[in-house]
């Protein structure tokens, strides 16, 4: 399968997407620093949307022919939202803003559990399956990388 990468006005708008939202993260992590809390989390949110436009940019244009597994790292992604809109929200709507390093890191296993886990797949040599999820059916054929391995 022969792809060449294009970039059309959709993928040049997600990618003037992903560049306002790293503003964004950017500004909100100078507020943070001064004004409220919250608003690291929601820099940090902001981030990781900005992340997802840049790896659909990548999908739009085929950019992802030249380093398909790095396609793999969109599935932790998905495995952020949900602990960064809690810890948002808890922090936002909390009369006195708490910190605890050791509960709030406890949200983020599973994503971190899935970034270990596509790393044991970055180890197999073939790229086609991450090129397959990328380009064809959308999905990683994990007992294929299992197999190979």
């Amino acid at each position: 399968m022969l792809v060449t990468p294009t970039i059309t006005l959709f993928s040049m708008l997600l990618a003037a997407g992903a560049l306002q939202g790293f503003f964004i993260a950017f500004l909100l992590v100078r507020i943070y620093l001064k004004k409220n809390p919250a608003n690291g989390y929601l820099a940090l949110l902001v981030f990781v949307f900005s992340v997802e436009l840049v790896d659909e940019f990548f999908i739009q244009s085929h950019y992802y022919v030249y380093f398909p597994k790095l396609a793999a790292l969109n599935l932790a992604m998905d495995f952020l939202y949900g602990p960064l809109i809690y810890l948002y929200t808890r922090t936002l709507t909390a009369r006195i803003p708490r910190h605890n390093l050791k509960t709030d890191t406890v949200h983020f296993i599973p994503a971190l559990l899935v970034v270990v886990f596509i790393f044991f797949l970055w180890g197999n040599n073939s790229s086609e399956p991450f090129l397959n999820f990328v380009m064809d059916t959308g999905e990683i054929n994990f007992m294929h990388l299992v197999d190979d391995l």
